[in-house]
């Protein structure tokens, strides 16, 4: 029976029809094909299955008479539509239903055999909204825990492969300003992006209560957490995360996209190796926007420390707009910290940071950059205040620092402990504890953000440090506890006394 579930992505639509006729009589790119098969499909003349030829592509999918006849009949918008998978019997034969549902209207196909089907439901998931979470998965653990967001490990019944799940309360969702338009906004830069260098956005899922987001699981840890565990590191491989995070902003520019949240805790190494062999991956995208659209969900948005002067200083009260060069700037605060052992922008208390950070003022005279001499242009350049002059991500990738990477490069002391001791004393730094922010402030921030990785989890916690899975439940305790303390970090939805358990 089909689950008419008031689903978080509905929208009153006006006379809204799921499957549309009126196509344009062109062929379909080869390129934006992701699949195409068989399914039966109902005929109204006849009362009776026949079997018509699917296309799908991240946009749509096309239904056509035959692969003889290419003429495409129909497609339907595959934005927000949810997938149900059904098993019918009939005289003792199985058959396969795929329900297409939004706005509560729908549309069934079939299909006759097994292998057939879980081939469909393979290649549906990548595209469409999900609805069979807990028939596909089990959970295995709870690996974190956040104001509207609960991260869970788990593993597929069949492959045995696993994932990171991000769950969020539907519920709780809707009752905070911009909670869904900020999820939604995630979710379709996610479902945009695929790059070696970016966490994956592998499915979306939706039940009664609750939205899941399957996401790559990546081991690693945090890039910090790694570095500063290290006794020396060689700046080499700090050159290579930093093409690494590059290569990703590259990308996301070519695409017209800006993250607006680079910091430590979104830099994750996918495996649990050496530098030499690890794979840096950007995540979360939650305060992430498109460059063209008419109007940004936040407008001045951040993590305090990180941001570029041309959002920090924006009016509130306007609708400004940037470029990617915004991610540049943050990405040159990381570098600056890796090379120098503290943020450009140090305070004692909050509010120091934050002026600090609209001030902008910037010393790359420190003594530390010295043993760098190579970096301080680039540094330089990366952290230029205006953003006509900053260099775009794929400028900085052509930078001479990036360049004397090669196989023929020689290093006196391959390894050295300058660059641990400086992250080592920048986590020290940020354990002190700084001063809420006045009330009536209007800049967005974010609380530490869960990443779903393994290791380690970033929660609310007010000495800016790392939980390990140890002492996360003890935090846990703390944090609901005191639910009525205003969180420095804050998350751009919501405020900590305002969690609810996901169901």
């Amino acid at each position: 029976m089909t689950q008419f579930i008031e689903s978080f992505f509905d929208s009153n639509t006006p006379n809204f029809k799921l499957w549309s006729k009126k196509v344009a009589d062109a062929a379909i790119p080869d390129s934006e094909v992701l699949f195409k098969g068989p399914m039966l499909k109902m005929s109204r003349k006849t009362n009776k299955l026949k079997e018509r030829l699917f296309v799908l592509t991240s946009k749509r999918l096309y239904y056509l008479k035959s692969a003889k006849v290419p003429k495409v009949r129909g497609s339907m918008d595959t934005e927000w539509v949810r997938c149900e998978y059904l098993m019918e019997e009939h005289a003792n034969e199985r058959r396969f239903c795929i329900r297409f549902i939004k706005n509560l209207k729908y549309c069934d196909f079939w299909v006759e055999r097994e292998e057939d089907f879980r081939e469909w439901k393979a290649r549906l998931s990548r595209v469409f909204i999900q609805s069979d979470f807990h028939e596909k998965f089990n959970a295995i653990k709870m690996i974190g825990k956040g104001s509207f967001a609960r991260v869970y490990l788990v593993e597929d019944k069949i492959t045995h492969n696993r994932f990171a799940v991000k769950a969020f309360s539907k519920e709780y969702l809707q009752s905070q300003s911009k909670g869904k338009d900020s999820l939604i906004n995630e979710i379709q830069v996610m479902q945009r992006l695929e790059h070696q260098n970016i966490m994956h956005l592998q499915e979306v899922h939706e039940s009664k209560n609750s939205i899941y987001l399957v996401l790559e699981l990546l081991e690693g840890g945090e890039l910090f957490n790694f570095i500063s565990s290290k006794s020396s590191i060689a700046i080499h491989d700090v050159g290579r995360m930093m093409r690494h995070l590059l290569d990703a902003l590259a990308y996301l520019a070519d695409k017209r996209i800006m993250h607006r949240d680079l910091k430590p805790e979104n830099m994750i190494l996918k495996e649990k190796t050496d530098l030499s062999g690890s794979t840096l991956k950007l995540v979360d995208f939650g305060l992430s926007t498109l460059c063209d659209v008419p109007e940004y969900l936040f407008k001045r948005c951040g993590t305090p420390g990180y941001v570029a002067p041309e959002i920090i200083n924006a009016p509130s009260n306007e609708n400004v707009h940037y470029t990617p060069k915004c991610d540049v700037f943050s990405a040159g605060i990381i570098f600056y910290i890796m090379l120098v052992g503290h943020s450009p922008f140090d305070g004692k208390s909050f509010q120091e940071i934050l002026k600090q950070n609209k001030l902008c003022k910037i010393d790359f005279k420190h003594p530390k950059l010295k043993k760098h001499p190579h970096c301080i242009e680039l540094l330089q350049k990366m952290l230029e205040i205006d953003p006509a002059r900053r260099l775009s991500a794929r400028e900085a990738l052509d930078h001479a620092f990036f360049k004397a990477f090669g196989p023929a490069l020689a290093i006196p002391e391959p390894k050295e402990q300058t660059i641990v001791e400086n992250i080592q004393e920048f986590r020290e730094q940020t354990k002190r504890v700084p001063q809420p922010l006045p009330d009536g402030a209007s800049f967005v921030q974010r609380e530490g953000l869960i990443n779903g990785e393994v290791n380690t989890v970033n929660d609310s916690n007010s000495d800016g440090g790392i939980l390990s899975l140890k002492n996360m439940a003890k935090r846990m305790a703390a944090t609901e506890a005191n639910s009525k303390r205003e969180s420095i970090y804050k998350y751009v939805l919501v405020k900590e006394n305002a969690e609810r358990i996901v169901s």
